[in-house]
């Protein structure tokens, strides 16, 4: 025998027994170490788990669902605390959400932001015509949607329930649930209640204008209209909490033509200029026809650049519209017409323009000498005929028209210009005329055999005729001329008489009669109405 050992042969007994029996030690070895590892694995992590929960204050028992499913601390249900709370018990805060909604207020406002909290509560804080409209939110169409916060719950209950989605409720435990009030809405009802305030609501835009009896301005106010259907996109689907809150609604705002803007740096204590008529109130017609003209005219505001007519700010001057009849001229002759007083406005503005240094554009003069004005300043109109009187503001701010008429005790008519102290100029106003003298032969008879025979009635006596100017002088601080404009120079040609007759003498002889018509050469035009 070997001294190194028994021989090693196939099948033979190993020469190295004590090496047979390391290796079959090394063999069993990793089952060993599986064996102590798991063991010691579920205790590590039971023991890291009680730290972290431990450490995050976390309730080991919730966390390994063995306790059954309660709201971690801190959840909240329309802004209420159901933190420790069961799914019975969270379901019951729910059905009490509903009594609570219905007392709220829903806030139409056209922004959010002038809604504020305070004390837990909303309240308006709206600039000036700011758009805001409170309303219970059954009467907008809204309830709490109890299925869908049930559905909410149920849900946070399926991502709970199994015990093995440990890392579900951790993420639960720290960041708490906070389940918003979900609504549920009657569209049909909602866009009738916004379609019954935007009947109620939209507006024209207003111009800022002067209160002259309080010489403060009253401020412009932006045109409204609601959009509908916009205003319905902008309903929530849910609230975060039991309280009122906001319904964005859409509004389409128009500036008006006059804002305040307008208004800065007038002077409302000094016109800078005016001017005044007279005329008799016992023409009871005729001076409320005054009255009413000139109050179209009330806060009418002329910016820089602008040309202003007198007809367009009138629009038709008809009974329809309140004017009554009264004596005017046409074609030289007096007759009742709507409006008659309407050439005594125009005549008054006309000489307040004048007195305010703006441009002249469109002027005519009566068909008959006007005998409420010096000869040459008076300026005639007529809405159906195009006669229209016409100015140009060449000052460097606007210009406020603002009227006064006494019809019960002085007869006066009176504008004043009101704008910036800047634009205040000297001026005066100059003119002359001289009379072109009517003649029996421009006499006119009309034969009328309803009268008396030989009876003669006088329907018009008839006038002289006119040749005027007029012109305006610039003045400096001293008093001294600066510049002079030729205004205008008008013919007016003479009027005979027009008398009615009848021919037959009282014998029974008949004389010869015909209308005897003023001088062939002289012209005799279509002329617009004027004031009587």
């Amino acid at each position: 025998m070997s001294e190194t050992g028994p021989e090693n042969t196939d099948g033979g007994i190993s020469e190295n027994p004590d090496s047979e029996i390391e290796q079959a030690v090394i063999k069993k070895k990793p089952l060993r170490c599986l064996i102590i590892t798991l063991p010691s694995l579920v205790v590590l992590f039971i023991a890291a788990f009680l730290g972290y929960c431990s450490l995050s204050g976390v309730d080991f028992a919730w966390a390994l669902g063995t306790s059954g499913w309660a709201a971690p601390p801190g959840s909240k249900l329309a802004g209420t605390d159901i933190g420790g709370k069961s799914l019975d018990q969270i379901s019951e805060v729910v059905e009490t959400l509903q009594d609570g909604f219905n007392s709220l207020s829903v806030w139409l406002v056209e922004d959010p932001a002038v809604l504020q909290i305070q004390n837990g509560d909303y309240f308006v804080s709206t600039s000036q015509d700011e758009f805001a409209l409170s309303v219970a939110p059954p009467e907008f169409g809204f309830n709490v949607d109890i299925t869908a916060m049930r559905r909410e719950i149920a849900l946070l209950d399926e991502k709970t329930k199994d015990p093995w989605k440990i890392g579900s409720r951790l993420k639960l435990w720290d960041e708490p649930p906070s389940i918003p009030v979900k609504l549920k809405t009657d569209p049909d009802k909602s866009r009738a209640f916004i379609t019954a305030i935007k009947k109620e609501y939209d507006r024209a835009p207003v111009d800022a204008r002067l209160d002259f009896s309080n010489r403060t301005i009253a401020p412009a106010l932006d045109g409204l209209n609601i959009d509908v259907e916009s205003t319905l996109e902008n309903i929530p689907e849910d609230i975060e909490k039991i309280r009122d809150f906001p319904v964005k609604i859409e509004i389409v705002r128009t500036l008006p033509p006059v804002t305040d803007k307008d208004f800065s740096d007038i002077d409302v204590e000094k016109p800078l200029s005016e001017y005044t008529t007279k005329f008799s109130i016992w023409k009871r017609n005729r001076s409320t026809n005054i009255e009413l003209v000139a109050a179209r005219f009330e806060g009418s505001v002329i910016h820089p650049g602008e040309i202003f007519s007198f007809n367009q700010t009138t629009g038709p001057r008809t009974q329809s519209e309140g004017y009554l009849l009264a004596p005017m001229y046409r074609n030289h002759r007096p007759e009742l017409s709507p409006a008659g007083g309407a050439c005594q406005v125009s005549t008054t503005l006309y000489n307040t323009v004048l007195l305010s240094g703006m441009e002249i554009v469109e002027r005519h003069p009566h068909s008959r000498p006007c005998g409420y004005v010096p000869y040459g300043r008076d300026a005639a109109v007529a809405y159906d005929s195009h006669v229209d009187l016409k100015f140009k503001n060449t000052l460097n701010h606007p210009v406020i028209i603002h009227q006064s008429v006494d019809r019960h005790k002085a007869g006066t008519i009176t504008f004043e210009f009101y704008g910036h102290p800047s634009d205040r100029v000297n001026v005066k106003i100059g003119n002359a005329y001289s009379w072109i003298p009517r003649t029996d032969s421009m006499t006119t008879y009309i034969d009328d055999l309803s009268l008396d025979p030989g009876k003669e009635v006088v329907e018009d006596e008839g006038v002289n005729g006119i040749v005027q100017r007029a012109w305006r002088i610039w003045l400096d601080e001293n008093g001294v001329e600066i510049k002079r404009e030729n205004l205008s120079s008008d013919r007016i040609r003479p009027v005979g008489a027009l008398i009615r007759r009848n021919p037959n003498t009282p014998d029974g002889f008949s004389e010869n009669s015909t209308t005897v018509p003023g001088d062939s050469n002289e012209p005799s035009p279509e002329s617009p109405p004027g004031a009587f």
